[in-house]
């Protein structure tokens, strides 16, 4: 039974040794996927008070009109403002900044400026 004499460990390797330790590299990060894959955002459900403050709202904008909506796109509710081109009661849908939205997606609508005149 002789005595070896230990050779002394640099600070950085004593450090890893006590570093967080993953069985799985990568674990973390597919679980987070696959969490984000599953999530479905629920698009709004409106009551009949807010569909009217909406279709009250529809009725006051006019074209030049600077609007904030809030919309489910079929996979989260989103929020844009922008210019109102147009708004079209024959198909239902208003048109901001080029881009068209379907009154029937539409969760909030507020008018944030009148075009001047």
């Amino acid at each position: 039974m002789g005595y070896e004499k230990r050779v002394k460990m640099s600070q950085e390797e004593r450090a890893k040794q006590f570093l967080p330790f993953s069985a799985v590299r990568g674990l973390e990060e597919a679980l987070e996927r696959k969490r984000q894959e599953l999530f479905v955002e629920v698009p709004h459900v409106l009551m009949s008070d807010a569909e009217e403050e909406i279709d009250n709202t529809l009725k006051e904008i006019e074209k030049g009109d600077i609007v904030e909506i809030e919309y489910y796109d079929g996979e989260k509710n989103r929020t844009v403002e922008g210019l109102v081109d147009s708004v079209r009661n024959k198909t239902r849908d208003i048109v901001i900044d080029g881009k068209v939205y379907l009154f029937s997606v539409i969760g909030k609508l507020k008018l944030v400026e009148k075009k001047n005149d």
